[in-house]
């Protein structure tokens, strides 16, 4: 479980930096530690990834069958462009707005795209909307 935190670099204690790999046969980003990465911000990995794909504009694949599951964006991706995508993730769906903390719960409102997202400490409560991967509130 993430500890309650009032310091806003807890990122950085917290979670590892991506670590990426490009194989030189393929036109691909292979995000090595993702896996890693989903389980600090307790979020599911697949969702970082789906994530990342739709916000670069690029295919994705996920092969779980894999031993140390493999997360992968169809195409060439530098390392902080990578960490960036990863941050604006963070922003949206795992810091409460309000305080910076990171322990948060999010629930799917059946029948919408809206996701209800509630702050572990100051209780802050907002909705985001996942239909649209914008960085902004409308």
């Amino acid at each position: 479980m993430l500890p309650i935190v009032s310091d806003p670099d807890w990122r950085e204690h917290l979670m590892p930096a991506a670590r990426v790999s490009h194989p030189s046969e393929r036109e691909v980003t292979i995000i090595d530690n993702l896996g890693s990465i989903g389980a600090a911000l307790e979020r599911p990995a697949f969702h970082l990834l789906y994530f990342a794909g739709i916000y670069l504009g690029t295919g994705f694949e996920y092969d779980a069958l894999q031993v140390g599951a493999k997360f992968t964006l169809l195409q060439r991706v530098p390392q902080g462009v990578i960490q960036e995508v990863i941050e604006i993730f963070i922003r949206m769906f795992v810091s409460c707005r309000y305080c910076s903390n990171p322990r948060t719960a999010l629930t799917l409102v059946e029948g919408t795209w809206l996701l209800w997202k509630r702050c572990d400490l100051c209780d802050f409560q907002e909705y985001i909307r996942i239909d649209c991967f914008c960085d902004c509130d409308h």
